[in-house]
């Protein structure tokens, strides 16, 4: 199983949920670089590409990584989601609304699309409470601030608009922005 994204789109959240109903199986997850889902597809194995809106995924990385030049991350995308296009119909591309509200079904198309049977449940609140607490127990090996984790908190919220004017001032935004819009159809979600 592969589940493979840019950062900040559901990556972590998908993973600890798909893991708690599927401990034995063996998931190929956080590489955030197209080597991943392609070396998935070439093995034959169920692979799920998660897909955010780009202003969205793109703000929240800067956020969590404050160092890190807006354009580089803008390119970054570009370079993740330009790969995709050419295994629209080898992956199952999950729009990261999708993820993040009703994991059950996205496990529902993968095992449908892969002629798989790997196990589901609805989400619930107070499961979808423990993922975050999980979520929250990987960062504090690693990150010590409210900013740096993988999770939405009210100090990232009031961050976001300075940082998505920068964003939106890039002249690579433009074609990041076209990349989702070709992918999003891939997805089943209108947005």
């Amino acid at each position: 199983m592969c589940i493979e994204g840019f950062p900040r789109s559901a990556n972590s959240f998908l993973t600890l949920y798909f893991m708690q109903y599927n401990k034995r199986v063996e998931i190929a997850h956080h590489l955030h670089l197209p080597m991943q889902y392609k070396k998935a597809v070439s093995f034959k194995i169920p692979t799920i590409v998660l897909l955010r809106h780009p202003l969205d995924a793109i703000t929240s990385l800067l956020i969590r990584e404050r160092f890190l030049y807006p354009s580089l991350a803008i390119i970054s995308y570009i370079w993740f989601y330009k790969a995709l296009l050419k295994y629209t119909n080898k992956v199952l591309i999950v729009h990261f609304k999708n993820v993040i509200s009703a994991p059950d079904e996205v496990i529902d198309r993968l095992n449908k699309q892969f002629n798989s049977n790997f196990h589901h449940v609805p989400l619930t609140g107070e499961m979808k409470q423990n993922i975050f607490t999980l979520i929250d127990q990987v960062d504090a090996l690693t990150k010590n601030d409210s900013l740096s984790l993988a999770r939405p908190t009210q100090e990232k919220d009031s961050k976001k608009e300075k940082v998505k004017t920068i964003i939106l001032q890039s002249n690579f935004y433009p074609q990041a922005l076209n990349l989702y819009y070709q992918l999003v159809k891939y997805t089943g979600t209108s947005v």
